[in-house]
């Protein structure tokens, strides 16, 4: 039973991802996977963070998209003041306009 449990968990998270593809703008795309591997930020300030965020090239190869795309899309989160690199770590200030353009259709 916990096996199925598991695999139907693995089915579900595939077939999110595979809509998240097939619908959303390459755009999109970025911000749902930075809301994804987003943790809260420890400073308790209400900020989240993404610590050592992987290159342009891994997130893109997650998300189907070129990595031009990628750095197009957080280059004008940290214009609009949303998000913000520091050092390793990309600090997302902003979560719920994050998650409001990601929703965006």
């Amino acid at each position: 039973l916990a096996l199925l449990k598991r695999f139907a968990g693995y089915i579900r998270t595939l077939n999110t991802r595979l809509t998240t593809l097939s619908t959303l703008s390459p755009h999109q795309r970025v911000y749902y996977e930075l809301l994804r591997i987003a943790e809260p930020n420890t400073l308790g300030d209400g900020s989240w963070i993404v610590s050592n965020i992987p290159n342009h090239a891994a997130i893109a190869d997650w998300i189907g998209a070129d990595k031009e795309i990628v750095a197009q899309a957080i280059g004008k989160l940290a214009r609009d003041g949303i998000v913000e690199r520091k050092h390793k770590n990309l600090i997302i200030k902003d979560h719920p306009r994050l998650q409001r353009l990601a929703d965006q259709h």
